[in-house]
This record gives structure tokens, sequence and C-alpha cells, in this order.
């Protein structure tokens, strides 16, 4: 068999590959973009918006779709009394061409239809562009790459071990970012590297390097280092070819901000102003009071310590890329020892490709790589108020764009190691690893990595919040009671029945009294149904219970057995004479009465002190602010006569600023071993006495 035909069938062979690995991460993505559920994080969510307001609504502002359940994202800012994406507007501008297209063709509406809808665009803006740029990396590893097993531990690499990977399922900015990246890298080393001067190739250098610049703004060194090198390659051909092309997406970069903005900065530039720092509603914005990872408290050493090697590691989640490190350092060795001998060839820009077999024509993209990284590392090491790691994702997700200069970087090491079986398996390894990393996030990008699980389990690391703590020990839906000498405090609740109707609470006070040297409150309680409501505010004895608590106890936290009292008759008679039904109701007490009074308070079939929550807003009927409160539940599981088990739980939204001190209530009956839910309430404030009102 001669050279020739060798080379072709080894040539045949591997494109075989090649399709084989391009097929299997194209059938992939498409399933995991096809299985993920749409709008999966506040991140993406805060692009659709802008997506669905532009072709919807034409404007940058998207308080309408922010507002529908589902839709809320906290990437936003209050600007000109409305809210804004905080993404630069170029992306979604783009992507909102693709939703109208989509739309002409289909008929299917982002909002109505959210899941085909956005499989559709994500299909076209995310998927597609990647699998031309792996086609792209392809052609330049068959260029510069000498093995064949390296040219084939890339490309699975690139197509199958990167956090690219699981993002493609998701609307963002990196994939963008890395796809053009891998564009632009391809058309440079064929200028830099195999001294082409075709004008294509300074045209789409230029145009993808700028619009890399475009989606990740840090990137803007990247961009400058290539118009550095191609000026020394060759100036005419930069300013009359490279810096035009570029110019076309800086352009639109600067009118699509200024059309969002009325301005040239971008929106998330404000980061720590009043354009993020805000209050809407009587609710401020989630940037006030950042949590879990988001609060950013940690050290620079700890916080560059995980962005390496720990829980979101660049080496951790994606071992492989030490390879790339490797090429760095060889990179940085070789050019220092030809920096001693003074060698008249030490540039590396100005190798041609004579150099290719021995890897040092490669060197630029090896020392761009080792300095871009650097770069960006120290870039976000000293913005020391954002150190959340990207936020609540699988990856360190603004070095996703270095992922390109890594592949290439790794060449010159992999063809080494390739002649070495060990070597060779400690590489597969990196991969394998890589790749477990890369598959487990595919249905939610958005999530933590293995890593951090991992660490949180093995209690290294915890960021979570802890909620604050009540003020006191409360065993009752009732926040607190009322303490005014004239008793003209009432509260009504309502919430839906399953027959269609609504079922409501009035819940009134009927003023103070002692007895025996204890202050108590008494508390009238009614239930009804609409068809019920009376006309007059008055409580109607007729119906409902009218209880008894003892202010000093309830106020200290004690259970409901200890702070409800029951009276005889002729205690209440001058202090309650107005009430008509008291003897009936207090004359005897059974023990069912008692356990029906306590049921009643507590919300739930037996005696649980609630564990506190964190702090939420409620709009209510009530005003146009949300009222601050702070969420507690209680859980018990509780078998029936019949021996079935049954979790209560009762969850309450307790609020200082409203009579009785609870805006909300909710109760769910579950089965305690499957999650089903058998039954659910929700009660809401609806109404207060008028002396409450504003």
């Amino acid at each position: 068999m001669s050279v020739a035909t060798e080379n072709q069938e080894r040539h045949s062979f591997r494109w075989s590959v090649y399709l084989l690995i391009l097929t299997t991460a194209a059938a992939l993505s498409m399933a995991n973009i096809i299985n993920a559920r749409s709008l999966l994080s506040a991140n993406d969510r805060s692009r659709w918006c802008t997506v669905w307001s532009l072709v919807e609504k034409g404007t940058y502002q998207i308080d309408l779709i922010d507002a529908q359940r589902g839709w809320t994202t906290i990437d936003k800012v209050r600007h000109n009394g409305h809210f804004y994406s905080t993404k630069p507007p170029l992306l979604p501008t783009m992507v909102a061409g693709v939703y109208w297209g989509v739309k002409k063709v289909t008929g299917w509406s982002l909002y109505g239809d959210t899941n085909q809808t956005s499989r559709a665009i994500l299909i076209i803006v995310n998927l597609l562009p990647m699998l031309v740029a792996l086609y792209v990396l392809v052609q330049m590893l068959e260029r510069y790459a000498r093995s064949e097993w390296s040219r084939i531990y890339i490309l699975l690499a690139a197509s199958l071990a990167t956090m690219l990977t699981p993002f493609l399922v998701t609307l963002n900015n990196h994939t963008v970012a890395a796809t053009c990246v891998i564009f632009t890298l391809a058309a440079a080393l064929r200028i830099l590297v195999d001294g082409e001067r075709r004008l294509r190739f300074y045209a789409i250098a230029g145009f993808f390097a700028a619009f890399v610049v475009c989606n990740e703004l840090p990137a803007a060194l990247f961009g400058l280092a290539l118009f550095i090198l191609l000026l020394r390659n060759d100036a005419r051909l930069t300013w009359r070819v490279f810096v035009p092309a570029a110019l076309i997406p800086l352009a639109a970069f600067f009118v699509t901000n200024y059309l969002a903005t009325g301005g040239w900065k971008p929106f998330y530039m404000y980061y720590g102003t009043e354009k993020y720092l805000y209050y809407f509603d009587g609710i401020p914005s989630y940037w006030q009071n950042p949590r879990g990872l988001d609060k950013g408290n940690e050290s620079p050493l700890v916080y560059f310590m995980h962005c390496m090697i720990g829980h979101h590691g660049i080496l951790s989640l994606s071992p492989f890329v030490l390879l790339a490190f490797l090429g760095v350092k060889g990179s940085l060795m070789r050019c220092w020892q030809l920096n001693r001998q003074e060698a008249p060839a030490s540039d590396p820009v100005r190798q041609s490709s004579h150099s290719i077999e021995d890897h040092t024509s490669l060197t630029v993209v090896q020392l761009l790589a080792g300095f871009l990284t650097v770069a960006i590392l120290t870039f976000y090491l000293t913005r020391t108020s954002n150190y959340n790691y990207g936020g609540n994702t699988a990856g360190l997700r603004w070095t996703f764009w270095l992922i390109p200069f890594w592949l290439i970087a790794m060449i010159p090491v992999l063809d080494r190691w390739s002649s070495e079986r060990w070597r060779r398996r400690l590489a597969c390894l990196m991969l394998g690893v890589s790749m477990f990393s890369a598959a487990l996030p595919v249905s939610n990008p958005w999530s933590q990595p293995w890593m951090f699980t991992l660490l949180e389990k093995l209690e290294y690391i915890d960021y979570r919040d802890r909620p604050p703590a009540l003020p006191r020990k409360t065993y009752s839906w009732l926040g607190s009671l009322p303490d005014s000498e004239k008793p003209d405090a009432w509260v009504e609740f309502a919430g839906p029945l399953m027959n269609g109707k609504a079922t409501h609470w009035r819940i009134t006070d009927l003023g103070g009294s002692e007895l025996n040297g204890r202050i108590y409150r008494a508390i009238h309680f009614w239930q009804f149904e609409d068809g019920q409501v009376p006309s007059t505010r008055e409580p109607n004895f007729l119906d409902g219970q009218v209880f008894c608590i003892d202010v000093e106890h309830f106020n200290n936290g004690k259970p409901p057995e200890d702070f409800l009292l029951w009276p005889a008759e002729d205690a209440l008679a001058d202090d309650f004479s107005q009430i008509p039904i008291q003897r009936r109701d207090l004359e005897t007490v059974s023990t069912a009465d008692v356990e029906t009074a306590m049921t009643v308070l507590r919300g739930i079939p037996q005696t649980k002190a609630f564990n506190s929550g964190f702090v939420r807003y409620i709009k209510t009927r009530l005003q146009g602010d949300a009222f601050r409160c702070q969420r507690s539940a209680a859980q018990v599981v509780r078998k029936t006569s019949s021996g079935v088990s049954y979790r209560h739980r009762i969850d309450i939204w307790f609020c200082d600023q409203l009579p009785f001190g609870t805006a909300k209530v909710e109760f769910t009956v579950s089965n305690p071993s499957t999650g089903e839910i058998h039954s659910k309430q929700t009660m809401t404030i609806v109404d207060v006495h008028e002396g409450y009102r504003k």
C-alpha cells in the first residue's frame, strides 16, 4: 500500500469519526433542548422578556411580561418609571428577529406557546451556530494538530465535555461568544500562522472578534490584542478590512443600547446604583439584600481557590483544561529560552507555516490563552462586590468564552502525549470527568455543579441563608392581639373553595378584661361562605366562636393549651354583657370544645411550634404597596381512625402592619409518603376595619 493511499484511508477514517462525534453531539443537544423546561432562570428570563416585549409591544420595557407568573426576573433595573433587562440589548434584539420569523411561519407565541417557541429559537440561535463552529474546529485540527489521537480527543472535548454543552438549552450570551471565538481564531490563525493575506480572513476576524466583545465585554482585551497582532502582521489590511468589519457589530451594540437606555452605557454597568437598588410597590429589589452565593462574603484567596479547584473550579469540573495550561507553560518556557539565546526569530507573532511541525506556530494562541485567562480571573477577583461565581450556575460562566483558546492551546501537549499510553490514559481520565461535569446539568445549567453539592454534603461549604428568628415562640396563626382600649379591630380573610365559591373568615376584637389577676382578650372568629356576607360589620354572635386569650401567655410564646381561658358565665356577665350568646357558648365547656378551639387556632390537629422562614412580600387589595411579611410554617403527621396517615401543614405570612398580625394562611393536607396533595386552602386578608385604612 502506498503512502498516499494509506494517508487517504486514515483521512477517511478520521472524517468518519468526526461525523460520528458531530452527529452524536447534535442529537444529544437537540434532545436536551427539546426536553429542557423553558424560562429556566432569572438570567435567561431577563433576555426572553426583552425578546417578547420587542416583538409584541415594540419596546425594550419589560414591565408587562415581567409581571406574568413564571416570567419574573431579578435581572432588571428601574429606569424612568419602567423595568428593563440588565442584559446588553444587542443579542435579545437579534433573537427578537428570529422570534418574529418563527411566529410568522408557525403562528406560535412566546407567551402562549412558550415551550415550542423557545425551543425552536434555541435550535436556531444556539445549536446550529455551535455545530458550524465545531465543523470549523475540525478544519483547524486537521491543519494544526499532528496526531490523529489529539484531533479526535479535542473534538470530543469540544462537543461533549465543556460547559458550553449544557448551556445550549438556555438563552445566554456565553455559547454565542464561544462560537464566535472559534470563527475568529480560525481566520486569525490563517493570517498569523499560514501567512494568508486574503481579505475575507481579516473581515471574518474583525467581525466576529467584535461580536465576541459585544457578548462578553471583558473580551475587549482579546479584541485589542488581536488588533495589535494583526497590525504588526499587516497594518494596511488591518486598517482597511479588519477595523471596518469590527465596527459593524460594535455600531449595532451601541445603537441598540442607546435605543434601550437612552444612553451609551449598558444597564448592568449601573450595578450598585439606584437603578438596581429600588423599591417598587413597596417591594425592594433583590439586589438590596442578595442571598446565598450572591452575598459575596469570601476573601479573594478563597474565591480564587474555588474558581480554580473548588466548587466552581475550572480544573475541578473540567480537568482536561490542565492540558491547555501545560501548553501555555511550554510556550512561556520556549519563549524564555529563545530570549536567553537572543534568537532573531524569537517573536512568536512572526512565526510562519514552516514551524507547524514543531508547534511553534501555535505559540501565539497559547500565549494569548494564558494572558487572557490570567487577565479575566484578575478582573473578576478585583470585583469584590460580585463574588458569586456567576450565580446559581453549573460552571464559572464568565470564563466560557475562553474555552476555544484552551482547546487550541492543548494541541501541542496532546500531540506529545499521543505516543505514550499512560499519558493517553491520564488524558482520557481527565476527559471522562469533564464529560461527567458537562452531562449532569444538561436539563438545567442554572443549577449548582456536582462539586458544589458534594462539598455542601461534606459540610465544607455552606452558603445557605438563615431566616430571621420569630419575635417569640409561636403556635397559632394569630400573629398578635390588639392592645387598644377600644375594641374596634376586625379583619376579613377570603379564599377559594373547590366549588368555585369563596370561604371567608371574620375575626373581631371584643376587648379585654381581667379574670383572677389574668388579663385576657376576647376574640370572635366566624367562618362563612359567599352569600352569607352580612350587611353590617358587627360580629354575628349567633355563629362562630369566642376565644378568650391570656395576653401575657400569648405574648410569651405559650401554646393554646396555656393561653386559652374558659371563664364561667358569671365571670363574663359584667364585662361582656353585650354578647347575647356568651352563656350558651361558655356555660359548659367539654373536652371536644377545647380541642376544637385549639385546632382552629393552631390550624393543624396537634400542637407544634412554627419554624421561622424568610421575609416575603404579599400584595393584597388593601393597598397599592405590598405588605412585608415573615413566612413561617409547621407540620404534623396524623393518623385517622382508619389508620391512614396524612401530613397537615400550615404556612403563615405574619405581618406586624395588620391587626392580628397575619396577612395570609395556607393549609395543606398531603400523603406523607408520596407527597400527593389531598386538599389545599389559602386564606388571604381582603378587608380590615376602617380605623386602619390609610
